[in-house]
């Protein structure tokens, strides 16, 4: 959630033509986002088919680790850099980088120090390999920020799309001849590693300069005050990617990791369009945050826009991917499936509130974001730790929505400084998509509900409002291009 917040804050503080970049960039990301959630979601369907969750659950496990640490190495750098006004100067490129890759090689060195100690605890062969492999992807990867920042800055999104999906395509061609060849985890670690060498590679010759290591005290001071409390609460988000290693492994075993890694995988992977409204809601509000009644009405209906689109997203999965979760994983998929729903609840309302945390970001109110995803996170932790021994496997279910009472105290966070925005619409088709989600416990029937909802006239006029906007969009776009 803020790590995406942080990659797409906007470029350019000129208000000239702001508009006209955001709904270009917006189409174009959505053409992105729907390639990537393809191969994304083909790949891992296919590499985790050729391991089975057992042998997966060594590389998730890792993977939960490694995406916490990759979090702390990015340390809200790319924020400060994407924010500065005008140009990005040699010094500040590289006195943020030297700063990256001192932090790199700090947390690779404690990782390395302490994954024996970790391995202990979480008890899942091969995972101490995979962990000692795939740490060294984190260099790779915060070194490359610096010129990610200059081609997001310029709004390059061909150059965007052409380095991630190189990567995804580097990853997949050296991992599917391994593990044929019967690799497990900790070769799937390095195609990682190899994945990121890659794209670091392509960063630079795109952004056109080369990797620069330079020091300024003030500048270096600047960056640290700047970022600490923006990535305070990226920090105890990613902890969310802890409970897997730390709390399923342990106590289910690797092949119960295995699932609920490659059950919220498929989740981050169905709902990257998050990452187009991060863009979007945060460029927006930045230039209407004086005028609170249209800082509501935006939270009310970007609200109801995320929640219509990753809604469609999960019920679509939910409703036609058992078949081919069943063909490649046979038992497993079935209980990929028992959890999917309840977790994806939890991805719906992450959905529906990216437009809160949005807003206090843009107000400067990260303390206050901060405080909120550590009541999260806290309660996430303690409801899997009771719950997972309690009921096993669909414990982990529980614990999702457990986890979504604390939703509420983000509303008031956010209303305590905008106001309270309207929920209606959003709680209608929310509730609606809840009941699609979970038609194999309430019954076949439940699939109409969605549908049923959105044939009320409340329902068609809102929707009738946005196909105008799609369509005035799309219009602007082609007389941007005509002149």
């Amino acid at each position: 959630m803020t790590t995406t917040m942080a990659e797409h804050s906007p470029p350019d503080p000129a208000t000239s033509g702001l508009r006209a970049k955001i709904v270009k960039g917006g189409i174009a990301l959505v053409i992105l986002q729907i390639v990537t959630i393809g191969l994304r979601l083909a790949g891992m369907i296919f590499i985790t088919t050729l391991m089975g969750p057992g042998k997966f659950g060594p590389y998730i496990a890792a993977f939960g680790i490694f995406s916490f640490v990759l979090g702390i190495g990015q340390s809200g750098i790319g924020v400060f850099l994407m924010r500065q006004p005008g140009r990005m100067t040699p010094a500040q490129i590289g006195t943020a980088t030297t700063l990256l890759l001192l932090m790199a090689v700090l947390i690779v060195g404690s990782i390395e120090l302490a994954a024996g100690a970790i391995s202990q605890y979480v008890r899942i062969p091969g995972f101490l390999m995979s962990l000692r492999i795939m740490i060294l992807a984190l260099p790779l990867q915060t070194m490359s920020i610096p010129a990610l920042t200059k081609i997001r800055r310029n709004m390059d999104l061909t150059g965007m799309a052409v380095i991630e999906l190189l990567g995804l395509l580097s990853y997949y061609a050296l991992a599917v001849p391994l593990l044929l060849h019967d690799h497990g985890a900790a070769a799937l670690a390095g195609c990682l590693v190899f994945q990121y060498a890659v794209m670091i590679v392509l960063a630079y010759l795109r952004a056109g300069e080369g990797l620069c290591l330079q020091w300024d005290g003030p500048i270096a001071a600047n960056i640290c005050r700047y970022t600490f409390s923006f990535s305070s609460a990226n920090y105890i988000w990613q902890a969310r990617s802890l409970v897997n290693p730390l709390v399923v492994g342990p106590v289910l075993g690797p092949a119960a990791a295995g699932i609920i890694g490659l059950t919220v995988a498929i989740l981050e992977i169905l709902t990257i369009p998050r990452g187009m409204f991060w863009l979007v809601t945060v460029a927006a509000l930045g230039k209407v945050q004086g005028d609170l009644d249209r800082v509501r009405r935006a939270i009310t209906e970007g609200m109801e826009l995320q929640v219509l689109v990753i809604a469609a997203i999960l019920l679509l999965f939910g409703w036609v991917g058992e078949g081919v979760m069943l063909r490649s994983f046979g038992v497993y998929g079935k209980s990929l499936f028992r959890v999917y729903p309840y977790v994806a609840l939890l991805y719906l309302t992450i959905a529906a509130f990216n437009m809160h945390t949005a807003v206090l970001s843009v107000f400067d109110r990260n303390w206050w974001l901060a405080f909120y995803q550590a009541v999260h996170v806290a309660v996430f932790f303690a409801a899997t730790a009771i719950l997972i021994p309690a009921f096993g496997l669909i414990g982990y279910g529980y614990s999702e929505i457990g986890a979504i009472v604390t939703y509420p105290l983000l509303h008031m966070l956010v209303a305590r400084r905008v106001g309270a925005p309207d929920y209606r619409l959003t709680m209608l088709w929310g509730g609606a998509a809840a009941i699609g989600l979970f038609w194999r416990q309430i019954g076949i029937a439940a699939i109409a509900a969605p549908f049923a909802v959105l044939l009320l006239p409340v329902s068609l006029r809102r929707l009738r409002a946005i196909a105008v906007d799609l369509r005035s969009a799309i219009e602007g776009r082609r007389q941007e291009r005509s002149t």
